[in-house]
Parts: C-alpha cells; structure tokens; sequence
C-alpha cells in the first residue's frame, strides 16, 4: 500500500520470526528489549583490509567469524523462517510448500557486500549483492515461489516490503507473501557510519536529552502476510503501509518532517489514531528532533505513548522496521509494552508522552489495552515509510478481500506504456544548469548525476505518482572507491546505498512520494516495469520505470524510463 492507494485491504499476519542480537526468536528479542540492557560487542577487524579508526562494536548476532557475508545473512534469515513457518497453521504451511500462490520478498540495505567489495580493482562494477542472498535462501528452504524480488529502500526497506507484499495480496493473484528482512554489520558499514560521525562511543539513547548517537546492530526477520484472514484466531492485521520519498538531502530529513508526516497520514487517514508508536529513534542529533516533531504534529495532545528498541538492540538498518513491527505484535499480544532502554531524561525540546524509566538498567513494562501500533522508519536518500499493526477484533469489517482476483482488473482507461532515454557522460567538468538545486556530492557519482540531469530533461513533464527505480545493483564505482580509498569518505560511503541516486532525482523534480528501489537480477527491468503495471491496473496511479546502465563507450550513460499513465502533457 502506497501513499493516496486505498488502506481498506488488510493482510492478515499469520506467522512471524526473528534474530537479533538479543537472541535467535521474537521470545529472545521481547526479552531482551525488557532487559535494560544493551548488546553491543566488540567487533573483531583483525582480518579487515582498511584497519579501523575506531573501536569497533554492534549489536551483532554470535556467528563464526569463519562465515561469509551470504553464508551469515541465509543462515540467519533461515533462522527467522523457520520460526514463522513453525506458526502457520497447517493449510497456510501446504500452500507456502506448494508456492503456486507465494510470493517471497527480501528487504536489506547492503547485502552480502562485504564480500566482494574489498577486492580491490577486481570487483564488478554492477554487481548484485541482494539476489544471491534470495537465491541461497530458496534453494535451502526448497519454496518454489511464484514470484520474488528484492526492495532496497535504505533503513525503509522492511516496511516498504510490507507495502509491495500487501498490494501483491491485492492483486489476488497471491494467496501469501513471505517478506524476509535481514543485514548485518560489516567492515563497509561500520567504516561508512564512522565516516559520518554518527556513531555513538557510548550507547544510544533514542530522545535522549544526552544522546550522542546510533549504534548499529545485526537482524533478521521472516513475516507472512495472507489474504486466509479466517484461518486460526487471525490475531494481526496489517492496517496500512504508507511510504514517501522527497529531495530534501542524501543523509537527513527535511526539518519540517513533511515526507514522514505524509507516509504516516496516509495510514491515519484510513484508521483510528494508535494506541502506540514504536518510532525509529535512531538516537542520533539529526533524526531524533524531526521524528519528534512530526509525532507532536500527529498528536498534539501528547497522549499516545512513544517507545523504540534501537536502545537495546542497536540500529538493524533494513531489518530494523521488520524487528519493530514484531515487538508491536508482542505487544498487542501480551497488553504491555516497554520502556525507552538507556534513555532516562528526554531531550526537553520534544514534546510527546515518551516512555522512559528513571533507572538507567531497568526498563518497565507499561499495560495498558493496545489495538493499534504505529511503526515509524527513516532511511537514507530521504525515503520514509510508517505501517500500522492492529488486532484482529480492531477493525470494524473483515477487510481481507473477496477470492476472485483482481490482478486483471483495469481502470476505464488504461494507459500504453511509454518509454524513453536521456544520455549523458560522467565525469563532468563543467558544472550543469541544475547543480544549485542538489548537493555537491552528485559530483561523485555517475548515477547520482545522471539521475539529476534525467530529471532536469523531464522536469517539465507531468509528475508521477510514484516512482520505481530499477537500482542497477548494490556495488558501482563508488562503493569500491570508498573502499580503495581508506573507508574515509562519507560521501562515497552514502552514495553506495542503492536507492540514494533517487535524491537528486527528487531533488531536481522538486517531486515526493512513494519510491521503490527494486533488485532482482537478471530480471530487475522487467521486475520494477510489472510493479508500476500493476499498480497502475489496481489504482489508477501513474508510474515512472526509471534504470540506468552503461553505454559500452568510455564515461557513456543512458537513463531509461518507462511512463505509464499521465504521458501527454
């Protein structure tokens, strides 16, 4: 469910897992949010290429260090899995087995990136570091799904997940979506986030009125979502996704809020207000002061209670949302929720009924009668995203949908496919028309510029609805400079993030809303073209396809695009 499309559809949840650095379950992972502590270790870099600057700690998960990046990331995304599939009921656990009406979608940020990325001259400049980790998973779990993908939103990525899988569900053509969110915390991150200054020497403090910013943490989760809204108790359901993408900058919200505001509207206006916020509370200086505006916006009364886990189990970029959506479903289970964990004084610039304990290494369970609870995530590249959780006997009507599909269903008018091309060439000597309007690091990235110069060619055409970016895979020539030049550089670092090319995009369209970054090699065109296809037949909504690849000439680019509804001017 995306920005303005209809949040009536509501998959049920049917079954759920996780790892964290707290344990290998969701009993683990609850517990260990109640635990008061936080579980950050120390990372070991000895066999790192670019020694550290720091000292190295994440709240990382117990793996040999002997594993690869994709061997650690199937395992634990196993790990996750197989949790939920032990929490199907029986008919639900036939049809994933026979997967002629499954879909499976993986959520990460970097992938198995740390892999490859360290080889020096010797690594694809293109390459798929999120496939490979689908490819591995299906193949140990034997599920043959009849489709899959792969969503790189930055720290959005498990909720946008959560969108894409309910408007499969929509379509009808799925019976259930298992959506798998996992990263870890390599060299390559853990030297990236260093390089921005916001990792904290200390712990986290989500509002803090001493914060002093992230620490990072390793995770994984496996969730299924069905239209079987009948089967067992049907205890959760999903109420609304919402997802906005704006222009403001690479690596901070604009201050106004006005992106995260939009994706949390758009649920709002569908629903009930929550019982409770689990927000993304990154404890950073940056985050922190936004996200707290825009829930005193939403709420002005400051009586909805605000609560977020990065205390404990540290920042799980991709994953992150995954692990908050599972601890609200604790909580509508359980009638309780915790306490903010390292945070006893809120900052006093926020305004909101923040749950904080006054012991340091204590945190409270806070009961109280939860039917709804709004999710919060804010990633990189701007793109921001919110998913509402409730119990089963919250909503007013069953509002799974009807059997018959609707996956053919077309508005009155369905709209040709256009598609078109703006090439250019990389690196730039002369400073183009449009630069006042974007960062300077566009500079550093052939994507990043060739997405603003794209956009300034068609700025005058009519604005999409939403945008799917076909990301030309998780490493280009930035992601291995950053690495070949001593893991400094932090704006390198942030344009390795696949989705991030998109900023300057919106920055140049002056364009926000909903925006997938979609992954699924060989196939990943065809891919991101079927989605907007799809939406455009569910809703009506207009979509721009856009993918960039490589010309075969020295420093040649082309942009490709397809346009599917609103073409003529």
């Amino acid at each position: 469910m995306r920005e303005g499309e209809n949040q009536s559809f509501r998959p049920a949840l049917l079954g759920a897992g996780c790892t964290s650095a707290a344990g290998d379950s969701i009993a683990a992972t609850w517990e260990g949010v109640l635990s008061g502590k936080n579980f950050a270790r120390p990372v070991d870099s000895s066999a790192w290429t670019v020694a550290p600057r720091f000292v190295p700690r994440a709240c990382s998960w117990k793996t040999p260090d002997s594993l690869s990046a994709l061997d650690q990331l199937v395992a634990k995304t196993l790990v996750a899995y197989r949790e939920a599939l032990a929490e199907l009921p029986d008919s639900a656990r036939a049809r994933v087995r026979d997967g002629s009406r499954l879909g499976v979608i993986l959520a990460t940020t970097k992938g198995a990136l740390d892999d490859e990325i360290w080889k020096g001259e010797g690594v694809r400049l293109e390459t798929d570091f999120f496939s490979p980790i689908l490819d591995e998973f299906l193949r140990a779990s034997e599920l043959r799904p009849r489709r899959r993908t792969c969503v790189s939103n930055a720290c959005a990525s498990a909720l946008s997940a959560f969108g894409l899988a309910s408007d499969w569900l929509a379509d009808g053509e799925l019976e259930d979506v298992l959506v798998l969110a996992v990263d870890r915390i390599g060299p390559f991150v853990l030297h990236g986030f260093h390089s921005l200054r916001a990792v904290t020497a200390d712990v986290p403090r989500p509002f803090g009125a001493n914060r002093s910013g992230l620490l990072l943490g390793e995770a994984s989760a496996a969730l299924f979502f069905s239209r079987h809204g009948s089967e067992g108790d049907c205890e959760f359901r999903l109420a609304g996704v919402g997802i906005d993408a704006e222009g403001h900058a690479v690596t901070r919200p604009d201050d106004s809020g006005a992106s995260l505001r939009a994706a949390c509207e758009s649920i709002l206006a569908a629903n009930d207000r929550p019982d409770l916020v689990i927000a993304h509370g990154t404890a950073t200086e940056v985050n922190d002061p936004v996200e707290a505006r825009v829930l005193a916006d939403l709420f002005p009364a400051a009586d909805v209670p605000i609560t977020a886990s990065k205390g404990a189990l540290g920042h799980t970029l991709g994953a992150s949302g995954a692990i908050d959506l599972l601890l609200a479903r604790e909580v509508l289970r359980r009638g309780e929720t915790f306490t903010i964990s390292q945070t006893t004084v809120v900052d006093s610039a926020f305004r909101g009924k923040f749950l904080v304990s006054p012991d340091l290494d204590r945190v409270e369970k806070v009961p109280g009668d939860y039917r709804r609870v709004l999710v919060t995530s804010l990633g990189f590249g701007g793109i921001h995203a919110a998913a509402m959780l409730e119990r089963g006997d919250a909503a007013e009507t069953n509002a799974v949908l009807p059997k018959e599909s609707t996956a053919n269903a077309r508005p009155a008018k369905t709209a040709v496919p256009e598609a078109d091309a703006h090439a250019f060439a990389f690196p730039v000597k002369v400073a183009p028309e449009w630069a006042p309007k974007v960062e300077r690091w566009y500079q550093l990235d052939a994507f990043a510029y060739g997405m603003a110069d794209a956009a300034h060619a068609w700025r005058n055409d009519p604005p999409p609805d939403a945008i799917f970016l076909a990301s030309p895979g998780g490493s280009n020539a930035t992601d291995a400079e950053f690495a070949n030049a001593g893991a400094r550089s932090p704006a390198l670092f942030v344009h390795s993030l696949p989705n991030v090319r998109s900023s300057s995009f919106c920055q140049v369209l002056g364009w926000h809303g909903p925006l997938y970054c979609i992954q699924n090699d060989p196939s990943t065109i065809g891919d991101a073209a079927d989605e907007a296809l799809r939406a455009h037949r569910r809703t009506g909504a207009s979509g721009w396809v856009v993918g960039i690849e490589r010309t075969g000439t020295p420093g040649g680019f082309v942009v490709r695009r397809v346009r599917i509804g609103k073409v003529n001017k």
